[in-house]
């Protein structure tokens, strides 16, 4: 059934309660879209589960010291969702699934997808030379849930949100919708 806002934001909550727990064990999914997002129900409501850590990369490492997870050139994941950084094959970290968080918010949010093209190519230069489309976002998103999905979709990854926790936070209060311009 359709979602209201509210629920879907319950979801993205808990989804970055996902995301969380991988990255304080030092994995990073590298795959995060809503095909790897299964919702379940559970005693009545909606709890997503995520799968599919094929493509996952661990490491010793804490996740504030993760490095390189990717041979440098190599390109994996799947072109809608990828960090513009992980589809020039650079180095990825966290920040690549907080990337593909705000690509799914995004999608989930708009129904819209948010980086398009004609084959691989042209996909992956949509993913690292266009802007989302934020304007796509329905009116009653909460002002605060815009500015999560811009934060996860800079393409600067040193400029993105830096942490998946601090979306959570923002999302357990996300304030109301405000008129858009």
């Amino acid at each position: 059934h359709r979602l209201t806002i509210r629920e879907r934001l319950e979801l993205f909550q808990q989804l970055c309660d996902g995301v969380q727990h991988a990255h304080l064990k030092a994995v990073i999914h590298r795959d995060l879209k809503p095909n790897n997002v299964l919702v379940v129900e559970v005693d009545g409501k909606p709890v997503p589960k995520i799968i599919d850590f094929g493509i996952a990369k661990a490491t010793a490492q804490r996740l504030t010291e993760m490095t390189m997870f990717t041979q440098m050139g190599q390109i994996v994941g799947t072109p809608e969702y990828m960090s513009p950084e992980q589809a020039r094959g650079q180095v990825v970290d966290a920040r690549t699934d907080i990337w593909a968080f705000g690509v799914v918010m995004h999608e989930l949010l708009s129904g819209q997808r948010t980086f398009r093209g004609e084959g691989l190519s042209e996909t992956l230069a949509a993913v690292i030379l266009s802007e989302p489309d934020l304007e796509s976002l329905p009116p009653e998103t909460p002002s605060r849930v815009r500015e999560i999905v811009r934060r996860c979709l800079i393409k600067d990854p040193r400029k993105r949100l830096r942490n998946i926790g601090e979306a959570r936070v923002i999302l357990e209060d996300p304030g109301e919708a405000v008129a858009q311009p």
